[in-house]
């Protein structure tokens, strides 16, 4: 390897991330913004990110920033390092595995109220509720308390502003909390859901593992602290997601708060 190789080591590797790095040995950059670099394999996406960001699902977060790269740039994948067009190195050995914590169905249950609650100041700045997208998407909440994510998902897929549109994170809230809720059973249907979903392949990729109930590691810390009752904590990890993105965590918020305060029980 040349002398000028840059070595740069993950901290945690999300479990969508993890299935990305081992599906293969080649991949390539798709797109490079401030806060991601994302990556394609065969095994789908992953986005490696500065210190300072979520655990994710498809997160490599990194200890120290990397240097910009383009797309297109090629990707070298080995068990323990990723090298990035020859000139990067990301060591992958001292990785932490991360996974979003699962609560139990029956203590999110009775956990709703607090749980909801806790989104809705952040969920009321989402913007999904501002015009024109507000009237695009007219009646997906009716839709979420009969329990047809089928219909949330033709309905709020790649509307709306953001590099995840606003219909896309909302649904991801809902996607997410059906699978808490509802149980491993329903995984499969909510994974169809998810992948009819008309949208970018980014947001797609952040779709397929709401639906296997992962989102950020902030979502996960609220849901367990509202299952155990701690409720400054719960609105604390809230509070976090107000400056996810421009209004990704606010819409993300929504879709929560909707699924939470009105999804059927299965």
């Amino acid at each position: 390897m040349p002398s000028t190789l840059i070595s740069v080591e993950a901290a945690c590797v999300g479990a969508g991330a993890a299935s990305a790095l081992g599906a293969g040995t080649r991949g390539s950059v798709v797109a490079v913004f401030s806060r991601a670099t994302y990556v394609r394999t065969a095994g789908g996406l992953m986005a490696f990110t500065p210190p300072g960001t979520y655990p994710g699902p498809l997160h490599v977060l990194l200890a120290g920033p990397i240097p910009p790269l383009a797309a297109g740039t090629s990707v070298c994948i080995e068990p323990t390092r990723v090298v990035i067009g020859g000139v990067l190195e990301l060591g992958l050995a001292a990785a932490e595995r991360w996974t979003g914590h699962h609560p139990e169905p029956a203590a999110l249950h009775a956990a709703k109220r607090l749980a909801g609650h806790a989104v809705a100041p952040i969920a009321a700045h989402a913007a999904l509720l501002s015009q024109p997208w507000s009237g695009a998407t007219d009646g997906w909440a009716m839709a979420v308390a009969d329990g047809d994510i089928e219909w949330v998902a033709r309905c709020l897929a790649g509307l709306g502003p953001g590099l995840t549109p606003s219909g896309d994170d909302v649904l991801a809230g809902v996607l997410l909390i059906a699978r808490l809720l509802w149980g491993a059973a329903a995984e499969g249907r909510l994974l169809r859901c998810a992948r009819r979903a008309d949208t970018s392949e980014l947001s797609a990729a952040f779709l397929l593992w709401a639906a296997r109930g992962q989102s950020l590691a902030p979502v996960h810390g609220l849901l367990q602290a509202a299952t155990e009752g701690r409720r400054t904590d719960a609105f604390r990890f809230a509070g976090l997601l107000a400056h996810v993105g421009a209004s990704s965590g606010a819409d993300l918020c929504l879709g929560m708060q909707r699924a939470l305060d009105c999804l059927p029980v299965r």
